[in-house]
């Protein structure tokens, strides 16, 4: 197991977890996941962030993440500006739908964010059917020669080492 690797997280993983991996039935997972952020190695954007609505303030989730909120949540600067242009640039409408982009505003930062740390993403998305007209996460980290790991894959090589 590589204990130096860094990971980017994607919300429809901090989601799916939220969801489906309560802290009260999985406390081995979130106390692995705390671990992981005490010792700097797991990050999101704060537009990856923001597309996890809470459920209400006082939800466990939202306490979870408010705890881990300074370490765990990184807030752009201009150096991710730069490598989310250059995604951008690259990719254009293929991958930020101009019609709906509030529905993966976050994707180029994450992506960006994994390159500027030489991380590695977890996502629940998959690789685009129609790579000509639309390119999903695991399409760009291929370009960028990011790793891009499901969330049972990033639990045991991550969280299983704890």
């Amino acid at each position: 197991m590589n204990y130096d690797k860094q990971w980017v997280i994607d919300a429809n993983i901090w989601i799916r977890l939220r969801d489906d991996y309560p802290s009260w039935l999985f406390d081995t997972v979130w106390q692995g996941l705390s671990m992981s952020i005490q010792e700097g190695r797991l990050q999101a954007p704060v537009e990856v962030m923001d597309e996890v609505s809470p459920e209400t303030d006082d939800h466990w989730f939202e306490i979870w993440k408010r705890e881990h909120q300074s370490q765990l949540i990184f807030d752009t600067d201009e150096s991710l500006v730069v490598q989310v242009q250059q995604i951008v640039e690259e990719f254009g409408g293929k991958f930020v739908d101009p019609d709906a982009p509030q529905k993966n505003f976050g994707d180029p930062y994450l992506v960006g964010l994994a390159i500027l740390n030489n991380a590695s993403v977890v996502t629940a998305e998959n690789y685009a059917k129609q790579p000509n007209t639309h390119v999903k996460i695991p399409d760009v980290c291929d370009h960028f020669n990011v790793d891009c790991f499901k969330l049972l894959d990033f639990l045991k090589e991550e969280i299983g080492k704890h």
